[in-house]
């Protein structure tokens, strides 16, 4: 793998570049379908009007390999079409929905649109959402250690959608909703803890209290035996006892870790989008805020508001076979929101930001990340990319308190947390550029000594990372 790798990324480096912004015969843009069933390309006609019922459909399975999900596997199909209008009013929007099923017994339903009316009077972006997702997750923290991994069940459904109307050149303007519904959450950690105190109970308390983090090493616990646990050890419940002198860090936190969580939201957003495609851009750019508010009126259990920033921008480097895509994505949090609301990594809109890291590993209240992707068209139905990434996050310095390492983790962005790699693009349709999309990545732990680290993530999925 590590020398396939290699032999792309050289590839990538070293091709020519076009000298012109005309295709060259020999090595003419097409979809693998044209390819091997030897159509003969049309010329396009600006002026001729899409036809509402015209869809490019593309289905591909899905097979990815990661530590929150292990292996997945699934499918997906992407619908591409101009609602009403010409080319140059209207560009193509996208339906995808897709179904995948983890060996960490993980499944999702989901549908993503992001649809341009008619002459591009209207957009409305957003997806739905149903999960049974145990995930992992590693408490608050932009450099939470791996001991401190646990599984979390998170089985629920959500809705996110916004409806923005046209007030400018490329500027759109409008509000939407963020309902998010956890029927089903626990920490299996607290269940282990528990089960562990209630086997060792005829145990010394002080020999008890000494041992523990050594079987049970992501318990959070004083660092002098409190008065009170001798006593409470002999007449307390285990689950007393965890609670009170063994939290795990997802307990620690302290909104929105019960059984269940309920948020209700209203947002509010403006979006500037000039890009020229949505599933593969070339040139243009794209910026989208929304600030969500969420409040008790709502069903909500705490007032707390969230903020998103995207900003993605492309360059094309003499012609569409060389393509710069940089992206930066921030999340700010104000209040007290639920531990699953919380920023985290690869929580972007299309859950690539952070390629090479585990998804959710890192979560704090504040979140902000950057990437930059070179793309090139290599051969054919063929494209090549490379790309590095990096972000940080910031934490509650009350909650740091209570782990006990106030001047490590001080509420400030101090840890970084990088990711880089290389991907093929397989072209499905040029038109819509629809692309089935192979990416290898890596983080600063991917080549580190130890036996059990990680070399590397694998990820397929369908169109560009961003």
């Amino acid at each position: 793998m590590k020398k396939c790798c290699h032999i792309l990324a050289l590839i990538l480096l070293t091709a020519p570049y076009s000298r012109s912004q005309e295709k060259t015969k020999s090595n003419e843009e097409m979809s693998i379908f044209e390819f091997f069933t030897s159509k003969k390309k049309k010329a396009e006609k600006k002026d001729k009007p899409v036809k509402q019922k015209k869809v490019y459909i593309s289905a591909i399975p899905v097979i990815s390999s990661n530590p929150v999900v292990g292996v997945a596997y699934g499918g997906v199909v992407n619908g591409a079409f101009v609602i009403g209008g010409y080319y140059k009013t209207t560009r193509f929007s996208a339906i995808t929905l897709s179904g995948v099923y983890t060996t960490n017994e993980q499944s999702t339903l989901a549908i993503k649109n992001f649809l341009y009316f008619k002459d591009e009077k209207w957009i409305l972006q957003g997806s739905l959402n149903w999960r049974i997702f145990p995930m992992f997750t590693w408490g608050v923290g932009s450099d939470t250690p791996d001991k401190w991994a646990s599984q979390l069940e998170n089985n629920g459904f959500s809705i996110d959608q916004m409806l923005l109307k046209k007030v400018g050149n490329n500027w759109f303007f409008g509000g939407g909703i963020n309902i998010n519904y956890v029927y089903e959450q626990s920490d299996n950690n607290v269940r282990h803890a528990v089960d562990y105190i209630g086997n060792n109970r005829n145990q010394d308390a002080v020999q008890f209290w000494n041992s523990i983090d050594q079987t049970l090493p992501f318990v959070i616990k004083d660092s002098q035996i409190p008065g009170s646990f001798v006593s409470d050890w002999g007449s307390q419940s285990s689950e007393t006892i965890q609670a009170k002198y063994f939290k795990t860090p997802f307990q620690l936190y302290p909104y929105g870790t019960g059984k269940s969580v309920f948020t209700n939201g209203l947002k509010v957003g403006v979006t500037h989008d000039s890009r020229d495609n949505i599933n593969t851009p070339r040139k243009g750019a794209y910026f989208n805020f929304n600030y969500n508010l969420y409040i008790k009126d709502f069903g909500n259990e705490e007032n707390f508001g969230v903020g998103k920033v995207d900003y993605r921008q492309y360059f094309m480097l003499g012609s569409y076979k060389n393509v710069i895509g940089v992206r930066s994505y921030l999340v700010f949090m104000a209040g007290n929101g639920p531990y699953i609301n919380m920023p985290a990594n690869n929580t972007d809109p299309n859950s690539t930001g952070t390629r090479g890291i585990p998804g959710f590993r890192y979560r704090g209240d504040n979140y902000v990340s950057a990437e930059v992707e070179y793309r090139r068209h290599i051969w054919k139905f063929i494209n090549g990319v490379v790309f590095v990434n990096a972000h940080s996050l910031s934490e509650k310095k009350e909650y740091l308190m209570a782990m006990g390492e106030p001047l490590k983790y001080d509420g400030k962005f101090r840890f970084v947390n990088p990711g880089y790699g290389l991907g093929l693009r397989f072209i499905l349709s040029e038109k819509s550029r629809t692309t089935l999309s192979f990416d290898y990545a890596w983080n600063k732990y991917s080549f580190a000594t130890s036996k059990d680290s990680k070399r590397g993530e694998f990820y397929m999925s369908m169109n560009a990372a961003f």
